[in-house]
């Protein structure tokens, strides 16, 4: 109750100073999100991966660090981003690395596929986004100085 409260607080005050679309909408608490992302699906809205003290908060772990960019690449209408991850984890590195380590490692194969499809897709989401991230700095300042 009191999240739907809060979301709904917030967009009353982002709609009636209109700044949705010059505002980026992060949280901890995916949760809170739905309202805002129903509402007004051209916003940017994200979910954080990392808590105010800069450590990871233990719900990043029920996720895969894949999962996390994927979201990051739809909140800002990266669909293309969103898609090649999504393509990347199952059929590029995932299946042929069951097919592989369960040969390699019969008994143990199926697990250790999976953490090294997701150690390496976290790697390339890490990368993709600080370039991302740069590119998305580097427009905003160039637009705030014109």
């Amino acid at each position: 109750m009191l999240r739907a409260a809060l979301s709904r607080a917030v967009m009353d005050v982002v709609e009636r100073w209109d700044f949705g679309g010059r505002a980026m909408f992060m949280s901890l608490d995916y949760p809170s999100l739905l309202p805002l992302l129903d509402r007004h699906p051209e916003w940017w809205v994200g979910y954080c991966a990392y808590s105010i003290s800069g450590d990871l908060t233990e719900s990043v772990w029920q996720y895969g660090m894949d999962f996390l960019a994927v979201g990051v690449f739809q909140a800002l209408g990266k669909g293309k981003y969103a898609l090649v991850f999504a393509l990347l984890r199952k059929i590029v590195l995932e299946i042929p690395a069951l097919i592989l380590l369960n040969k390699l490692f019969p008994l143990y194969g199926l697990a250790y596929a999976q953490l090294t499809a997701e150690l390496m897709l976290a790697i390339a989401a890490v990368i993709v986004l600080v370039r991302l991230f740069r590119k998305l700095e580097k427009s905003r300042d160039a637009t705030a100085t014109t």
